[in-house]
C-alpha cells in the first residue's frame, strides 16, 4: 500500500521506512565486523594448520552464500511476501552472527559464516522489494539515498567498534551481531501485515498491468541493470581490499593510515546519499549516473599517481562519493523495470550480482597489481570509469534535447 506522506522529514516517523534503513545498516555489518579481528581469531586457533587461510575467508564466506542464495530468495520473496522474508532473515543473521561467540574451532565459525550469507540474502533481496512495493516517485528516491547513508554509517560504527572489542578478545566483535534482534523488533512492529505485498491483490495486480515494466523484454533490461551494478561494486571494491596494501607499497603505516582513509570515504558516501533524492530529481537519473562516474574517475586518476597520504585520501573520498550517488540508482531502475510481482525475483537477480562483483574483485585486480602494480590498476579503473560515464553523459544529453525539442 503507497503512503500519502510526501516530505523527506517524515520518511523518519514511518515503522516502514525506519525497517528499511535499519535492514540497510545490517549490510556492511555482515561481511566486514570481525575484519579487525581476523589476525587474533588466527592466533587463537593457530593449533589448526588451516589457520591462516581459514581466517582469511571469514570476511568472504557470507558474499559467497549470498550469491548462491540470492536467486532462489527471490523466488521466496515472490511466494511468501517481502515482509516474512526479511523477518526471517535478520532473525537467522542475528543468531549465525552471534554464533562465533562460543563455536569451538574455525571450520564451525565458516559455518556460520556461510548460515549468515543465506541470512543476508533474504535481507537484501526483501528489502529491495519492499523499497518498490511500499515507496515511489521522490519519496523512493529519498529512501534510496537513506538506505546507502544507513549502510555507510552502520559499516563505520560496527568496524570502530570492532576494532575496539579485538583489543579485549578476538571472539567480541561476533556480540555486534547482537543488535540485529533488537533491528528484528523493531521490523517486527514497523512492518505490519498489510504493509506486505506478494504482487496479489487489486491494487498489486492493476499496478503489474499498468506497470511498463511488464512488457516484453524487462527481463532484459534488469540483466543490464545487474550487470552494470556488478561491474560497479568490482571497481568499487578494489578500495577496501586493495587499499591497505597499497599504502603500505607507498610506506605508509597501513593499519592506522587504512582505516582513516575508508572512514573518510565512508563519511563522504553517506553525505551525499543524503542529498541523493534531491539530486536525481535535480539531474535526472542518467547524468546523476554521469557524475558519480566522473567523480569516481577523478578519484582513480589521484590514485594512479598517488606519491602521498593526502593526495590517497583526496582519491577514496571522491570513489566513495562517486559510488553512493550511483548506487541508489539500480534499485530504482529495476523497480521500474520488472512487473510488481516479479520484484523479489528481480531484486535476487540484483542482490546476486553486487556480491558476484564483490568476489571477482581481488581476483582480477590482485593479478594486475602483481604484473604492473597498483598505478597501471588505477589508470584501469579511472578509463573504465571514464567511459561509463561518458556514455550515461550521452544518454543524458539526448534526453535533454528531446525535452527542448518537445517543449518547442
Amino acid at each position: 500500500m503507497m503512503q500519502n506522506r510526501t516530505t523527506t522529514p517524515q520518511l523518519w516517523q514511518e515503522g516502514a521506512a525506519i525497517s528499511l534503513l535499519l535492514a540497510a545498516a545490517l549490510m556492511v555489518m555482515g561481511n566486514a565486523t570481525i575484519s579487525p579481528a581476523l589476525p587474533l581469531l588466527a592466533a587463537e586457533f593457530s593449533d589448526d594448520p588451516w589457520a591462516e587461510w581459514l581466517s582469511r575467508f571469514l570476511v568472504p564466506a557470507p558474499s559467497a552464500a549470498v550469491v548462491i542464495c540470492a536467486p532462489f530468495a527471490g523466488r521466496l520473496a515472490d511466494r511468501v511476501g517481502r515482509r516474512r522474508l526479511l523477518l526471517w532473515g535478520v532473525a537467522l543473521f542475528a543468531i549465525a552472527g552471534c554464533a562465533g561467540l562460543v563455536l569451538p574451532d574455525l571450520r564451525w565459525i565458516l559455518a556460520s559464516r556461510l548460515v549468515l550469507g543465506i541470512g543476508m540474502a533474504l535481507i537484501m533481496t526483501a528489502q529491495t522489494a519492499l523499497l518498490g512495493d511500499l515507496f515511489d516517485g521522490a519519496r523512493r528516491a529519498n529512501m534510496q539515498g537513506l538506505m546507502i547513508t544507513a549502510r555507510n554509517l552502520g559499516g563505520l560504527v560496527c568496524i570502530t567498534s570492532a576494532g575496539v572489542l579485538a583489543t579485549w578478545n578476538a571472539r567480541l566483535p561476533f556480540g555486534i551481531y547482537a543488535l540485529a534482534f533488537v533491528f528484528l523488533w523493531v521490523m517486527w512492529h514497523g512492518l505490519v501485515e498489510d504493509t506486505d505485498c506478494k504482487g496479489k491483490g487489486t491494487q498489486a495486480q492493476s499496478e503489474a498491468v499498468n506497470d511498463p515494466g511488464a512488457a516484453t523484454g524487462w527481463r532484459w533490461v534488469v540483466a543490464g541493470i545487474a550487470l552494470l551494478q556488478g561491474l560497479t561494486n568490482l571497481a568499487f571494491f578494489v578500495m577496501p581490499t586493495q587499499l591497505p596494501f597499497f599504502l603500505n607499497d607507498l610506506g605508509i603505516d597501513a593499519p592506522v593510515a587504512a582505516g582513516l582513509t575508508l572512514g573518510a570515504m565512508t563519511l563522504a558516501g553517506a553525505a551525499i546519499a543524503l542529498r541523493f533524492g534531491a539530486l536525481s530529481r535535480w539531474l535526472g537519473t542518467a547524468r546523476c549516473f554521469a557524475l558519480g562516474y566522473g567523480i569516481m574517475a577523478f578519484g582513480y586518476l589521484g590514485l594512479s599517481v598517488a606519491t602521498g597520504f593526502g593526495v590517497v585520501v583526496l582519491g577514496a573520498i571522491c570513489v566513495g562519493m562517486g559510488y553512493s550517488l550511483v548506487t541508489p540508482s539500480f534499485a530504482g531502475l529495476m523497480l521500474k523495470a520488472a512487473p510488481m510481482h516479479w520484484r523479489g525475483r528481480a531484486s535476487g537477480v540484483l542482490t546476486t550480482a553486487i556480491f558476484v562483483g564483490q568476489l571477482l574483485s581481488p581476483l582480477l585486480s590482485v593479478p594486475i597489481i602483481g604484473g604492473w602494480g597498483f598505478s597501471v590498476l588505477y589508470s584501469v579503473l579511472a578509463v573504465g570509469v571514464t567511459a561509463l560515464a561518458a556514455v550515461w553523459a550521452m544518454y543524458g544529453w539526448r534526453d535533454a534535447a528531446k525535452a527542448v525539442l518537445y517543449r518547442q
